[in-house]
């Protein structure tokens, strides 16, 4: 899958520009417009999946909806981590745990 993460839909058109062809799922950061799809279903053909933050998808037009069925693309809500990283990894916090109790 590639994930494309810009902080403009400007930024995301040029990044689209650069696509490869034999792709076949996607994720984008971005609210998928019907421009976006568009760009999307043209600079890679054999896409099928499309994914962005559940937040987005339910602010998705119903237009860029219809658009991606009559390509037979499905568009979906798929949690890729955002956000500033962890400061501790997991085995850190629980031997901090173990230590405090």
């Amino acid at each position: 899958m590639k994930v494309i993460q810009v902080s403009n839909k400007q930024q995301l058109m040029t990044e689209l520009d650069g696509l490869d062809e034999s792709i076949e799922k996607l994720y984008i950061n971005t609210r998928p417009s019907v421009e976006i799809v568009n760009k999307i279903l043209e600079t890679a053909p054999s896409i099928q999946n499309i994914y962005c933050p559940p937040s987005l998808l339910k602010q998705t037009s119903t237009k860029a909806f219809e658009v991606l069925d009559t390509a037979g693309v499905t568009l979906g809500k798929h949690d890729v981590k955002v956000g500033r990283p962890t400061k501790y990894s997991n085995g850190i916090v629980e031997e901090i745990l173990e230590r405090r109790n």
